[in-house]
């Protein structure tokens, strides 16, 4: 299902002062928004330089990724 889980690095509120400073030091070519124009909540980081930006909330993220975990 997160077939990305094994490539994260890091995942973080998209309102942080640390996640925007990433976001504005990143070329547009390393991020892929995924919000579809509704408001960004949640930053993945992955281990290729890459960021994900998701319209998903924290916890969700965070209860997907234990999912994913305990199925493995």
């Amino acid at each position: 299902m997160l077939s990305f889980i094994n490539r994260l690095v890091a995942v973080g509120h998209a309102d942080s002062a640390a996640m925007r400073r990433l976001l504005s030091s990143l070329p547009l070519t390393q991020i892929i928004s995924l919000t579809g124009g509704r408001k960004r909540q949640t930053i993945l980081v992955l281990n290729t330089g890459q960021v994900i930006i998701t319209p998903l909330p924290l916890t969700v993220i965070e209860r997907k990724l234990r999912e994913q975990q305990n199925q493995a």
